[in-house]
């Protein structure tokens, strides 16, 4: 069974959230700008970073005994699918070690046109909660190249609502957690002036939980003043869990805009 996503319009609540988060971040870092870094004095840096990320989601799910919804959403969709998030990233750093937590809670829904015989038209609403505690050491360390090998774990906890309509109407609905092992890396490399190209990825499952998850980010990093930097860039998430009676075998992807505020 498959579907295609459809449009749907962006609310200007949405809209009025995603100003305010910019502006409540932007103030923020100017304010830490104006003050005097607590690197000098405790020896540890920090940086928070919260960021947008419009994540599409394409993959199959399933519940129970159902049938497996393959969901599928166009680059030009993911706005219109991304029905709210809540993102950041927390960073501690000292000496050559890094404490990192990244979290995010996003909601992506769905519908379209499907072909079986008591079925001819699905929904799916996905929400998705995701912690990433890493562990990272910086192997390389220059004035135009960082990079840190990194060890962590990544937590999901998952809640799939499927309704499937036509001859006969069903809605399922579930939610699993699980955790799996990752192994990654982190690179940070200037290239021009206040330029500079961030990348990470990491790779994990090997079975334990998930049979296979994995993640990459690439983009771009402008820095302004000591104290932010201005983060664009494109980020994939897959992910393939399928114990008994639930399968969630899913990529999230799309473009991200985070501000790092260092202090």
């Amino acid at each position: 069974m498959s579907m295609e996503i459809l449009n749907r319009d962006t609310g200007p609540s949405e809209k009025i959230g995603t100003r305010a988060l910019l502006g409540a971040a932007l103030a923020t870092c100017l304010l830490v700008a104006s003050q005097e870094s607590s690197a000098e004095t405790t020896g540890w840096q920090f940086e928070v970073t919260p960021y947008l990320w419009a994540a599409s989601l394409s993959g199959d799910v399933g519940i129970g005994n159902s049938p497996t919804a393959s969901v599928n959403a166009d680059f030009t969709d993911i706005i219109k699918n991304f029905d709210f998030g809540a993102m950041g990233t927390f960073e501690a750093r000292r000496g050559r070690w890094l404490l990192l937590f990244d979290g995010m809670y996003t909601r992506i829904s769905g519908d379209g046109a499907i072909q079986t015989a008591s079925f001819n038209h699905a929904e799916v609403i996905s929400t998705t909660g995701i912690l990433n505690p890493v562990v990272g050491y910086r192997l390389w360390d220059s004035e135009r190249l960082s990079f840190d090998a990194t060890v962590g774990a990544r937590i999901w906890v998952v809640g799939t609502k499927l309704k499937l309509s036509g001859t006969q109407s069903v809605e399922l609905s579930d939610t699993n957690a699980w955790a799996d092992p990752v192994v990654g890396g982190r690179l940070r490399a200037k290239i021009w002036q206040k330029w500079f190209v961030r990348a990470f990825g990491d790779i994990g499952g090997f079975g334990v939980s998930s049979h296979l998850t994995w993640q990459g980010f690439g983009g771009l990093d402008y820095e302004f003043g000591q104290a932010c930097s201005l983060i664009v860039g494109y980020r994939a998430l897959g992910v393939d869990y399928r114990p008994s009676g639930f399968t969630f075998d899913v990529v999230e992807h799309g473009p991200l805009v985070g501000l790092a505020i260092r202090f």
